[in-house]
């Protein structure tokens, strides 16, 4: 007997998604199927299928490599296996909400330890899937690894604690003190202004109040900021600033 046309049509969208979903069409069951496999597969997030029991069902390649493990070790574990200690208590109480169908969705930081020990930073957004009986059967994770941003934050934090021994200085004289420096970058008085400000942990509104300015405006000169320096963001952005001493 031959695979049947439903099993021969999904192992057909696994090699080819785009022709298969367009002739499925966006309102049928196999185009959701076929869907939801390609960006599991395929997505730059990790992803998890997890049970009320917190086994992890199955997992995408993205969350094995950040993890450390082969996709097939991941799914002999539950996610507390896989979380730090410390953030076992808070990411357990918020996934029992969830399966008791009291929350339909979370999103939590937290803290993962891979397989060589390493400790790294996920932003979680988990959601739950229904079954017939409209309570939770499974939940569904997706993990962005936020590490890099994290460290980023612990910097930017040390280097704003080393600034807070300088505020006896004017701050016009502190900006003064980085122009030069932040000739190199092209940046105008005024952004040098906003960046100062950015580090010392003010918001748009109230860097514009400060300034006098919208904070659509100072969300422009932030981002003039970041694209002058070369930087992926304003955290990133900031940082250089105080290494650089730019802003000191």
């Amino acid at each position: 007997m031959g695979p049947s046309p439903g099993r021969s049509q999904r192992t057909f969208c696994k090699h080819n998604d785009a022709l298969c979903m367009t002739s499925l069409g966006p309102g049928s069951l196999q185009y959701g199927e076929a869907l939801f496999q390609r960006v599991f597969e395929d997505g730059p997030l990790g992803m998890a299928v997890v049970a009320p029991d917190y086994r992890l069902l199955r997992v995408n390649r993205v969350l094995a490599e950040m993890l450390g493990y082969a996709e097939s070790e991941l799914t002999c574990l539950t996610f507390p296996d896989i979380t730090h200690p410390d953030d076992i208590a808070p990411t357990a109480e918020l996934a029992a909400r969830l399966f008791a169908g009291e929350i339909s969705r979370y999103t939590i930081e937290k803290r993962y330890v891979r397989q060589d020990g390493a400790v790294i930073w996920g932003r979680v957004s988990a959601s739950a899937v229904l079954g017939g009986s409209g309570m939770p059967v499974c939940g569904l994770g997706m993990v962005e690894d936020i590490t890099a941003t994290k460290a980023l934050e612990r910097s930017l934090q040390v280097l704003r604690e080393g600034l807070a021994t300088k505020t006896e200085r004017a701050p016009s004289a502190m900006l003064r003190t980085g122009v030069e420096r932040a000739a190199k970058y092209g940046l105008t008085f005024r952004e040098l202004t906003v960046l100062q400000l950015v580090i010392a942990g003010q918001g748009e509104k109230q860097i514009g109040a400060a300034l006098g300015i919208s904070h659509f405006t100072v969300n422009k000169h932030v981002s003039n900021v970041i694209k002058r320096m070369g930087a992926a963001s304003r955290l990133e952005a900031c940082v250089r600033a105080i290494r650089e001493r730019i802003v000191e």
